[in-house]
């Protein structure tokens, strides 16, 4: 009995693995910052948002008829904007950029066919991202001193994937990823509660075989 679980658990592996569809997307995006500290000397908040580039590689898994394990890997580049007010000085602007390596964790539920060749996806799920280098773009103290080395943001997105031939799927959506981590790591500032969480909106346009 086990040497047959096991026999069909090989055999339903491999076939969600023969049928697993890679691709390129790329997703220009708006990158805007979520700023909170807690000083009586001090101010800093969002200081407007960046337009950024988020491209990569696509493998959606099948785990049954209308979903899909969706993964992957990608680059994306992040920027942060920084107006810092304090209470007996001179306000100034700073700007970082980030870059981080991304790595999807999601799953996507497709519809049935809404038209000819064309279903509708939801997808939800995390993305680990792994940073790869940060720059403070300004002249200045650093008011982000050192980075986080990772994020976690969550990911909603919602499209339309449309069968262009036997074997090439277009994709077309759009994409909200809500960062879940502190990404600032300074302890100079006169608060203990001062963090900086990355969010994005965007379009993402693929080609999936």
């Amino acid at each position: 009995m086990k040497k047959l679980l096991s026999v069909i658990f090989v055999l339903i592996t491999f076939q969600s693995f023969a049928q697993v569809k890679l691709g390129v997307k790329v997703s220009p995006s708006f990158v805007f910052n979520r700023v909170k500290i807690d000083s009586d000397s001090l101010n800093v908040t969002n200081d407007g948002s960046g337009f950024r580039p988020m491209f990569g590689l696509i493998a959606d898994i099948p785990v049954a008829e209308n979903y899909s394990f969706s993964t992957g890997i990608g680059y994306i580049s992040k920027t942060i904007h920084l107006k810092i007010d304090p209470v007996d000085g001179t306000e100034v602007s700073q700007k970082y950029i980030a870059q981080y390596i991304q790595i999807p964790l999601t799953i996507k539920l497709f519809t049935n066919e809404v038209s000819i060749d064309k279903k509708i996806y939801f997808q939800t799920g995390f993305n680990a991202e792994i940073q790869v280098y940060n720059e403070n773009k300004s002249d200045g103290e650093d008011a982000i001193e050192k980075f986080n080395a990772i994020d976690f943001p969550l990911v909603f997105a919602a499209g339309s994937e449309i069968n262009l031939g036997t074997h090439t799927v277009l994709v077309l959506g759009v994409t909200y990823q809500r960062g879940m981590i502190n990404v600032s790591k300074r302890e100079s500032f006169e608060s203990n509660n001062f963090s900086v969480k990355n969010d994005l909106l965007g379009l993402e346009i693929g080609l999936k075989f």
